[in-house]
């Protein structure tokens, strides 16, 4: 079995790593107080100093059909452009965010009303959009695993009125998962986001997420 120290170099270094992986791609499967809501594809490609990674997600609540597409572009391990596009009934909603090093620069189109903003960003921030729940593996991939207890990131959520918070990570321990039909080993971590607002997630060596819970809204994503 393999402890936090002998992977802890893997995890710490994973995140410079990600560019010269191979693609990759998968099916996160939502479910809202135990019930089937929705899903996100997402699929990563890799060139040396970048990797895009994109997504196309779509739930239910109700009538209502929610569909999320997304494509985030990292050039040197820090977010470099992030597009996303959501669809819900009649209204339609784009996003363009294009990063530079100490901002980002906004395009939003909602129902073909155009505006631009710009707002600060910092030079070490994870995105880490709402609901976009392959953005977990970047934050993940930067937990030392050397030090252990609680380590905080900033993080830059568009949804959440295009700011930064802070996100405390803390790894609690060893598991095993079942994904398909194969037990896998995965490592547990609590995330803070915001002060507050609670998220548990298990993942790979790399950090990619087996499943990610949030207690409140009595949410999870299971990796198909």
């Amino acid at each position: 079995m393999l402890t936090p120290i002998s992977v802890c170099s893997i995890l710490f270094v994973s995140l410079s790593l990600l560019p010269s992986q191979a693609a990759t791609s998968g099916t996160f499967r939502l479910q809202v107080e135990g019930k089937d809501a929705g899903f996100e594809r997402f699929n990563s490609t890799a060139d040396p100093g970048r990797i895009t990674l994109n997504s196309t997600s779509e739930t239910r609540s109700g009538a209502t059909a929610r569909k999320v597409v997304t494509s985030t572009e990292y050039r040197d391990n820090r977010p470099a452009r992030y597009s996303l596009e959501i669809n819900s009934g009649n209204r339609v909603e784009k996003y363009l965010l294009m990063f530079t090093p100490s901002a980002v620069n906004i395009s939003i189109e909602v129902n073909g009303r155009k505006t631009e903003r710009t707002r600060p960003a910092g030079k070490e921030i994870v995105l880490l959009d709402r609901d976009v729940w392959h953005h977990y593996q970047i934050l993940l991939a930067r937990y030392d695993l050397k030090s252990l207890g609680k380590q905080r990131f900033r993080v830059f959520i568009p949804q959440a009125t295009f700011r930064e918070y802070n996100a405390e990570v803390e790894y609690k321990g060893i598991t095993n998962v079942k994904v398909g039909e194969e037990k896998k080993q995965a490592y547990r971590y609590n995330i803070i986001l915001a002060d507050g607002f609670e998220v548990n997630a298990v993942a790979d060596q790399t950090g990619r997420p087996f499943s990610i819970e949030v207690p409140a809204e009595k949410m999870k994503v299971v990796l198909e």
